[in-house]
């Protein structure tokens, strides 16, 4: 993650403890207030995830074939495609994983 997105996140965990009226972490905080904090976030971003994966992705689609007079098969290459971008969408839906 850069250094933005990590601050970013500081900034949320400093606005939850805030708003849940714990001491403020540059003043004294317990780390395991921080801790939980962010434990908690990163259990909902990993659900997010699994959602969009589920919803948006969705599983592959068969390839359908039909046989020519040759003999030969033949494919619609349309669910090829479909299942080329799915590919890519669930390796960056995995890499997102792993950066949290």
């Amino acid at each position: 993650m850069s250094t933005d997105t990590n601050q970013a996140s500081e900034d949320v965990v400093d606005s939850i403890l805030s708003t849940l009226g714990i001491v403020d972490r540059k003043s004294g905080n317990r780390p395991g207030q921080i801790q939980v904090v962010k434990q908690i976030i990163r259990t909902e971003k990993l659900k997010l995830l699994a959602e969009v994966r589920e919803r948006v992705v969705g599983e592959d689609k068969p390839l359908q074939g039909k046989y020519r007079a040759s003999g030969l098969m033949s494919y619609d290459m349309t669910n090829h495609y479909e299942n080329s971008l799915r590919a890519e969408q669930r390796a960056v839906l995995t890499q997102l994983e792993a950066e949290l």
